[in-house]
């Protein structure tokens, strides 16, 4: 059932799983998620790719972590209780922080991009297209985009997230984007929303997606 103006879609998710269901209603979708940094409510994009992995054994993950190595990331994934060890060979794995500060070691098992210029949105925009236009690829995060904002102005950002949203579209491809709240002004996060399909937020004990049109107000 899609969102409307008077529906919003709550799902549970600290305590059960998330319906399969969830994930037919934000395909093909860009959807953006702020949460405060080490708040709980990180857990839940962490929660969203253990159980699409989970729950579609014949489909592709893209982890893009714009923040930290991939060594962190499953680690993670491990503290928060989600053992993705047995699905790597669905996980294609971004890295861009692993380059700036050694040389990357290969990992048995795991396919992974390291980033050579995180500033060069022009060579990371033909990578994403090119990992997304495999058909077998239904789902991406990207954690976050204040890695990118880290690199780069935050105008070539949004250009960045307005170019997330037409490949989401071309490539059937799902594309949730983590932003911290706290390290840039309220209206950079507003901005950003715009080109966004979906909002996900935490409300209490809740998941809960919308409409961005519902919610953001310039």
């Amino acid at each position: 059932m899609m969102v409307n103006n008077k529906e919003k879609h709550e799902q549970s998710f600290f305590e059960k799983g998330i319906k399969k269901s969830v994930f037919s209603e934000i395909k093909k979708q860009l959807v953006f998620f702020s949460s405060y940094p080490f708040s709980d409510d990180l857990s839940l994009s962490y929660k969203l790719a253990y159980e699409f992995l989970s729950s579609h054994p014949d489909r592709k993950l893209v982890w893009f972590s714009t923040d930290k190595t991939i060594k962190k990331t499953i680690n993670q994934f491990k503290d928060y209780g989600f053992g993705i060890e047995e699905h790597f060979d669905r996980m294609i794995f971004i890295d861009m922080v692993t380059k700036g500060v050694a040389i990357p070691q290969e990992q048995k098992g795991m396919k992974i991009f390291y980033i050579d210029n995180p500033d060069n949105l022009v060579e990371l925009s033909m990578l994403l297209h090119d990992i997304f236009a495999d058909q077998t690829v239904d789902i991406a995060f990207i954690d976050s985009l204040n890695g990118l904002l880290a690199f780069n102005p935050t105008d070539h950002i949004l250009r960045f997230v307005r170019f997330l949203s037409v490949i989401a579209e071309e490539t059937d491809t799902t594309i949730i984007t983590n932003f911290f709240k706290g390290q840039f002004p309220i209206e950079t996060e507003y901005a950003l929303q715009i080109p966004c399909d979906m909002i996900l937020s935490v409300e209490g004990e809740k998941a809960v997606l919308k409409k961005s049109g519902e919610i953001v107000s310039l």
